[in-house]
């Protein structure tokens, strides 16, 4: 014959009669209808004969002490804090991070919602330096199609028997102004790229637990 045990509800201090064959799995208090795990640690032996023992809260999960406790809506409910769960398909607890199939908990943490003001900031240097390349690159084209020109009227130019020389020939400028333009811009473009299209969302503002304390201050400043 199983042993007979008693344990407290934890939300209203009832003590609950249960079997040895209910430790690790959940209960549900008669009292307060609060779901929670049986820890062997709480308990406290009886002599028999024992009273009616508290029975698991989901029958036909006795032999998996891992199964989920659901409400009496249906609703599953985290097997490490009891709380509901977002969904009956819900894999991760958004109350305390549990991770039903993995069996750990995710790391949390409070984070400022990103305001338009935000955005607006983050994603405005790679609009800079998207119009920075469009105005690079059409300056280096008025350059290319001018210096010819400029070098004849300054100079850099003479004619000599009907020729004409130049003390540098306009084609180095034009390779020149064309590989300055194209490295400057390669860089504008590929920062533009990154903050425009693969990352185009501000990073999470977390929130201090300084800032956590200031809200709930003014908070209770409202209340009052």
């Amino acid at each position: 014959m199983a042993s007979s045990f008693v344990i407290p509800c934890p939300d209203c201090g009832k003590q609950i009669k249960v079997s040895e064959q209910v430790f690790g799995k959940k209960v549900r208090c008669k009292e307060c209808q609060t779901v929670f795990p049986v820890d062997k640690s709480r308990a406290t032996p009886v002599k028999p004969p024992a009273s009616a023992k508290a029975k698991p809260a989901d029958d036909e999960d006795d032999g998996n002490p891992y199964a989920l406790a659901s409400d009496d809506t249906g609703m599953a409910r985290c097997p490490h804090c009891v709380k509901p769960l977002e969904s009956n398909d819900a894999r991760v607890c958004l109350n305390c991070g549990y991770d039903l199939v993995s069996r750990t908990h995710h790391k949390t943490k409070a984070v400022y919602e990103a305001t338009g003001e935000d955005k607006f900031k983050w994603l405005l240097p790679g609009i800079l330096c998207a119009v920075g390349v469009v105005i690079l690159v059409t300056a280096s084209i008025i350059i290319m199609v001018k210096t010819t020109k400029w070098m004849n009227d300054g100079w850099f130019h003479e004619q000599v028997d009907g020729k004409d020389k130049y003390l540098l020939h306009p084609g180095c400028f034009k390779l020149f102004n064309g590989m300055l333009t194209a490295f400057i811009c390669f860089h504008l473009g590929k920062f533009a790229v990154k903050r425009l299209i693969l990352n185009p969302e501000p990073p999470e503002q977390v929130i201090s637990k300084d800032d956590e304390n200031d809200d709930d201050d003014e908070d209770d400043d409202d209340d009052d």
